[in-house]
């Protein structure tokens, strides 16, 4: 089954073990077909960001950021 979600209702999208998954700010799952890098590009020009090769996440669903001693984000 197909569902269309408003980009306001994304928090962010995980890869987990080669799967994509979309999380909504309401708790929600969803699987999604493509790669992270895929994703990435469709979303560059609509307020998400590509914290790492794990996750893209909306600006919204970020609350603060720390840089780490190997400068990664935190």
């Amino acid at each position: 089954v197909e569902e269309k979600l408003s980009l306001k209702e994304c928090a962010f999208i995980k890869s987990t073990d080669k799967l994509l998954w979309l999380h909504t700010f309401e708790g929600e799952k969803y699987r999604l077909n493509g790669t992270m890098d895929e994703w990435a590009e469709k979303l560059k020009h609509s307020n998400f960001y590509r914290i790492n090769r794990q996750y893209i996440s909306s600006f919204r669903a970020i609350k603060s950021t720390e840089q780490t001693e190997t400068r990664k984000l935190k």
